[in-house]
């Protein structure tokens, strides 16, 4: 994957995830007597979309270090990748969660539900197809697409640390 498509999608879609995550708790709470939620329901929903919240703030903040760590050699980025990619086999369950959610007969909230959980879905998938990219493909060519992304993106600006 290119470095500005992985980028830009680490970026927009943590902040949609934390807009839509937030959109969700304000309708459980303040909507709740006119979304008729019972209070396990309303509950679930609040501590889903908090761990959402949660989890899109900490991809936020990785995306803005991954500048940083491209920018350095291939085997600091699979090291950054590992890390992420750790917190992203922590965060997967959630999903499955969420969509759990799905089956509840929850009226309006559904749609909300949908939305974020199709969110959630598209970064988590960014960052598996990240990951399939610098470990499961051939060394060459990983070497040869990470060089690439060097140049086209950062013009080599650093020194190589050796």
């Amino acid at each position: 994957m290119d470095f500005k498509d992985f980028y830009d999608g680490l970026i927009s879609s943590s902040f949609m995830l934390f807009l839509f995550s937030f959109t969700l708790i304000v309708g459980a709470l303040i909507f709740k007597p006119y979304l008729a939620l019972e209070p396990n329901d309303r509950d679930l929903i609040v501590i889903l979309s908090a761990i959402s919240m949660l989890i899109s703030v900490v991809y936020f903040f990785i995306a803005l270090r991954a500048k940083k760590i491209y920018k350095l050699e291939i085997r600091n980025v699979i090291k950054f990748m590992k890390k992420i990619g750790i917190i992203n086999i922590i965060f997967t369950p959630h999903l499955f969660f969420l969509i759990s959610l799905m089956v509840l007969s929850l009226q309006l909230i559904q749609i909300m539900i949908a939305l974020t959980t199709l969110i959630e879905g598209i970064l988590l998938l960014i960052i598996y197809k990240q990951a399939y990219d610098l470990f499961l493909k051939n060394a060459n060519k990983r070497e040869e697409e990470f060089q690439k992304n060097q140049k086209l993106y950062f013009k080599n600006e650093f020194v190589k640390i050796k």
